[in-house]
């Protein structure tokens, strides 16, 4: 799905009916919603993520990091209310 083909959209596991309001309720959202639509997929990134080779680069990913800073950080303030 990109952010100019809307109408095009298959919803599986819906009859007719439910798939048709979502489908207007989606386009409805597009139109009148800027946080909807700014979170619509970027076909240049869907493209990039659907080429053969491309990987992540080697290394630690850095939401991993991130996650360990903040866990760190977590127990350091535990560890800290226990000693109090």
């Amino acid at each position: 799905m990109t952010s100019d083909s809307l109408d095009e959209t298959q919803f599986p596991g819906l009859d007719g009916s439910q798939e048709e309001r979502v489908a207007r309720r989606v386009a409805e959202l597009f139109d009148s919603d800027a946080q909807f639509r700014a979170a619509a997929p970027v076909p240049e990134v869907i493209e990039a993520v659907c080429t053969p080779g491309i990987t992540l680069p080697a290394g630690e990913e850095p939401w991993r990091k991130r996650a360990r800073a903040a866990a760190r950080r977590k127990a350091a303030q535990l560890a800290a209310s226990a000693l109090a």
